[in-house]
């Protein structure tokens, strides 16, 4: 989601936020869970949901905290009422309901006062707590930080309980652009080196989102500066530099329709140009020691774009002889499902309509494993497979265009 905080609602009237959150009427159902008959919930709504609220910015996930209740019983009350999965993140400390549509409420519990708890988060436009009957309780100048634009830590000590912080920072930046106040940045530098103590899985869901924000540019260069990338991608620091400075120009090219079209999207929740950015970043990698998480086919595309990136630097778009098109053909065939980003990310756009044809040739195939046999007498085995890629490459490279002259070729035993 593109956010652009400028134009947002930061300027509105705290009460008109307040009128809002009152009449939404998920918050109106979790605030009916009442628990003594004075009708004083204990509930509060805290964290990131308030700061986007004043942000104009529709939040699926809801934090709560609740004082003189288990949070397992309450969110199994909210459950009655809202529909969805209760299950445990934390146990006996912060329990999930997932509801449908992607939307979720975490409940944890309140040990000490409210202000206690919102001192011991992470940022100041995080702390922020909110209730009917209090309204917004702000003792750590959030509101004036988000309206201020500033990303501001609430305690050193705060980001070394949690060092995921560290990154969390700069993917903040990414999202909405705020200026980091200097002490802040200056702690999460030198508390970096915490992040290799982080699992994997959570770093993966911050740097992704640090990936496909608005500001994912800038953030990139400040994390490197910081000392904070490189816990993350194994290189040294002018690797990260050049690929940054490589991802950033193909990020504009991107932007081009015809190019679009060839990026897939959704590939472990990352978009098109957050997966390009991706593998740009981490080209010249050892991709299996990465401080993120990745499924099978991702890595495997990692690799393949990482492996593969000098000889796609080799190739001409417009090959000259047969031995150019020969060149070109066994590169996307090694690339596979991952040739357009090959090409893409080795700045080789002018060669997607050789891909597409290939494609094309790869669909509609001149004769068939079938067909082979029949001709050749041969059984099925490695030979048919080895004949069929045999064929694909002389037509990839014009010696062949029919099904006719494949026949031919193969009754003249030319082909194996």
């Amino acid at each position: 989601m593109r956010i652009r905080p400028s134009i947002l609602l930061m300027d509105s009237p705290i009460d008109l936020i307040d009128t809002r959150l009152k009449r939404n009427h998920l918050i109106k159902k979790i605030f009916s869970c009442q628990i003594d008959q004075s009708g004083q919930s204990g509930i509060y709504l805290v964290g990131g949901f308030l700061r986007d609220a004043f942000l104009g910015i529709r939040s699926n996930d809801i934090d709560i905290v609740v004082r003189g209740r288990r949070p397992r019983a309450l969110a199994e009350e909210i459950r009655s009422k809202t529909g969805g999965t209760v299950f445990d993140l934390k146990e006996d400390r912060t329990v999930r309901v997932a509801l449908d549509g992607g939307r979720t409420i975490d409940v944890s519990g309140l040990d000490s006062t409210l202000e206690s708890d919102l001192r011991t988060r992470d940022f100041t436009i995080n702390s922020i707590a909110w209730s009917p009957e209090r309204g917004f309780i702000d003792p750590y100048g959030g509101i004036a930080d988000i309206q201020g634009k500033i990303i501001k830590a609430n305690l050193k000590k705060n980001i070394s309980n949690d060092y995921l912080r560290a990154l969390r920072l700069y993917r903040i930046y990414s999202e909405l652009g705020f200026q980091i106040d200097k002490r802040t940045r200056d702690w999460c530098s030198k508390l970096s080196y915490g992040l290799k103590k982080i699992a994997p899985e959570r770093i993966t869901l911050e740097f992704f989102k640090l990936l496909m924000g608005e500001w994912w540019a800038k953030a990139l260069d400040m994390a490197l500066e910081d000392n904070v990338l490189e816990c993350i991608i194994p290189l040294s620091y002018n690797e990260l530099r050049r690929n940054i400075r490589l991802v950033s120009r193909l990020d504009r090219k991107v932007k081009a329709i015809h190019i679009k079209r060839y990026l897939k999207s959704g590939l472990d929740g990352l978009s098109q140009r957050g997966l390009m950015r991706l593998e740009g970043l981490v080209l010249g990698s050892d991709v299996s020691s990465l401080r993120i998480t990745l499924s099978n086919e991702l890595e495997g595309k990692l690799k393949t774009v990482r492996d593969l990136y000098e000889h796609a630097h080799l190739i001409r778009c417009r090959p000259r002889d047969p031995s150019d098109r020969v060149g070109l053909f066994k590169l996307l065939d090694n690339a596979g499902d991952s040739a357009p980003d090959l090409l893409i990310i080795s700045e080789r756009q002018g060669c997607l309509g050789h891909y597409d044809r290939f494609v094309r040739f790869d669909q509609r195939l001149l004769l068939s494993a079938i067909e082979i046999m029949s001709i050749t007498g041969e059984r099925p085995g490695p030979l048919i497979g080895e004949i069929l890629g045999e064929i694909r490459k002389r037509r990839f490279i014009g010696e062949i265009r029919t099904g006719k002259q494949a026949r031919a070729l193969l009754a003249r035993g030319t082909l194996f």
